[in-house]
């Protein structure tokens, strides 16, 4: 697997009689054994000096270009991940066509940490980072296939689950979604998702008062997540506008405005949550895409939030977080 977000670098070695070579990348949605037959990149590169060298090559901006980080509705039946691409590099020696170096890999718009190792990915099942959760509405959880899964509910096992993916050669198939309707669990006290040997919990919760709000956002592994809000919600509207003064009667609008546009936003608060959920807090302010679950779909946000100060159960004893979001559209509507 392979995150684009942060570098992914080729490293390989040239003889001395390499004088030149050619890095081809194939990049495609589908069938991993069907790639492309035009080279979707080429890079070359000479060794003028004609000695031995290793070569390091980042390709992840390259695959960027075609990745769609598009989101999954939850009324929706698909649980596959369509922002998944398989990437072939095949490196070939100028001097006589041969390819000397090849690969191929699935890749997804994550990211590792700077204080991570180079080319860092992440070989768990389960592709979400915080092992308990608190649910609203829905809940999903990313796995990487092939899996076998189960969705319990305690202590009652209202809901009792399992689950099968198999192994697929589509790219929008390497990685599901086991879609939790939290509301099947009724009274109970958590639910119980696990892939192999690992295991997520969800806490079921509801503030009928305050009318929740499911904020969905690609989490560093490049997959969908959900982080319900439960608490006071503030929503505002900012307004721009230009105005030129004319020669008008006494009466009329001597200054006229023009350009008048705006863009809403709110303020939310998650309610008290627990430790755990700070490493959801800091991948969703990292986060390149958003979305807010309202009127029955989801709606594109963006963070208005650049900074936060991480509470934990020692300093603070009770975590609260409020995070502000626009909507990613004007009021009026101007494309």
């Amino acid at each position: 697997m392979i995150f684009t977000r942060s570098p992914y670098y080729l490293d390989f070695d040239i003889a001395p009689e390499v004088s030149a070579f050619t890095i081809a990348l194939y990049i495609w949605s589908g069938d991993k054994n069907f790639p492309p037959q035009e080279v979707t990149y080429s890079i070359t590169r000479e060794n003028p000096e004609q000695t031995a060298a290793n070569i390091r090559q980042d390709i992840a901006a390259f695959i960027n270009d075609f990745i769609e980080l598009n989101p999954i509705e939850p009324s929706s039946q698909i649980n596959v991940n369509r922002a998944a691409v398989w990437i072939e590099w095949r490196v070939f020696n100028d001097n006589d066509g041969q390819a000397f170096y090849t690969g191929q890999d699935i890749a997804l718009r994550g990211y590792y940490n700077g204080g991570e190792a180079e080319n860092t990915t992440n070989n768990k099942k389960i592709l979400i980072d915080t092992p308990e959760n608190e649910g609203n509405r829905f809940f999903y959880v990313p796995v990487a296939v092939p899996v076998d899964a189960t969705v319990t509910s305690y202590p009652a096992q209202t809901i009792n689950d399992n689950i099968s993916f198999a192994a697929s050669n589509f790219s929008s198939e390497q990685f599901r979604y086991i879609k939790i309707d939290v509301g099947r669990a009724g009274a109970e006290n958590y639910i119980e998702v696990t892939a192999g040997a690992e295991s997520v919990f969800i806490y079921p919760k509801s503030e009928p008062l305050s009318n929740p709000v499911d904020v969905h956002f690609i989490n560093k592994n490049g997959l969908q997540q959900i982080l319900p809000f439960f608490k006071k919600r503030t929503d505002s509207l900012k307004v721009e506008r230009e105005n030129y003064q004319n020669a008008q009667g006494r009466g009329a609008h001597q200054f006229k405005e023009i350009g008048v546009n705006g863009r809403a936003g709110f303020k939310i608060s998650s309610g008290f949550v627990d430790e755990s959920t700070n490493e959801a807090f800091s991948q969703l302010l990292l986060s390149e895409r958003v979305w807010i679950y309202e009127g029955n779909k989801l709606v594109p946000v963006n963070l208005d939030t650049n900074n936060i100060e991480f509470q934990t159960r020692g300093n603070d004893k009770l975590i609260n977080y409020d995070i502000d979001f626009k909507y990613s559209f004007n009021q009026i509507a101007t494309f």
